[in-house]
């Protein structure tokens, strides 16, 4: 009794795939205009700058390794 078509909306019939290109598409668009901090590759990855390694590489070993275990603070 209850298919796959009581679930859909009547106003569009090809729904799925259209709506999903165009979700598709969007979440593209947006990963290339913004992306995101902890994932972004250099200097910058991960919250932690650049600075922010060289002056723990100064401190030593463990004082570099307590800053990159840190969690990303934003």
């Amino acid at each position: 009794v209850f298919g796959r078509d009581y679930f859909k909306r009547p106003s569009a019939p090809e729904f799925e795939d259209e709506e999903m290109a165009a979700i598709c598409s969007d979440v593209s668009q947006l990963d290339e205009t913004r992306p995101h901090p902890r994932r972004r590759r250099g200097p910058q990855g991960a919250g932690h700058g650049l600075l922010q390694r060289q002056q723990a590489c100064r401190r030593g070993p463990r004082r570099l390794r307590a800053l990159l275990l840190q969690p990303c603070l934003g």
